[in-house]
């Protein structure tokens, strides 16, 4: 467990957390 695994998943939770913040803006249009 180095600093790169979790930066790897730090990535993706930020990634998933700003597609759903995307898709509900959308939505809310």
């Amino acid at each position: 467990m180095d600093l790169a695994f979790w930066l790897a998943i730090a990535a993706a939770i930020l990634c998933v957390a700003v597609a759903i913040y995307g898709e509900s803006k959308k939505d809310k249009k």
